[in-house]
């Protein structure tokens, strides 16, 4: 397991394609995953559970939802981080 029994938010967004995903594990359980592509619909997963980091009752519903909480979240540095681009094995 990714996680093993720690908590673990993996978020990231790509607005040229455009795409988000946001997954939240705590204690090794998953809370929350969403995911949106518009250039893959088939790998969508949408609106399940509920995080405790995202604001009000009203869950994520799209990438732009995503990106906000990625550009919103005060732990990360501006400027600095990791791109990662994953794409399926042909």
């Amino acid at each position: 397991m990714l996680a093993g029994s720690d908590d673990l938010v993996v978020a990231g967004y790509n607005d040229a394609i455009p795409c988000g995903e946001l997954i939240v594990i705590r204690a090794g359980k998953i809370l929350r995953e969403f995911a949106e592509d518009d250039s893959d619909p088939d790998e969508e997963v949408l609106n399940r559970g509920h995080a405790p980091e995202e604001e009000g009752p009203e869950p994520l519903s799209s990438w732009i939802d995503v990106a906000r909480f990625v550009d919103d979240d005060k732990h990360l540095l501006p400027g600095r981080g990791l791109f990662w681009l994953l794409g399926k094995a042909k």
